[in-house]
């Protein structure tokens, strides 16, 4: 499955957001490693958002996917 412009932009501001997300929550808590969670950002972000069965307004979904890090 390819990707359409549209998706592509849509898809790296998430990852965008989740860096931020994760640098913010880092230097709150005082720091941490983060290497981890930056370097698997863009592929977390392609399952969640393109691949897998979620509805974030019913996490208890019988039929959700779930992914196990």
């Amino acid at each position: 499955m390819s990707l359409t412009s549209e998706e592509l932009a849509l898809l790296n501001e998430k990852a965008y957001q989740a860096r931020r997300d994760i640098i913010d929550i880092t230097a709150w808590s005082g720091g941490a490693h983060i290497g981890g969670g930056l370097s698997v950002v863009d592929m977390l972000v392609i399952l969640y958002y393109k691949y897998m069965k979620v509805d974030p307004a019913n996490p208890q979904w019988e039929d959700r996917d779930r992914l196990i890090l």
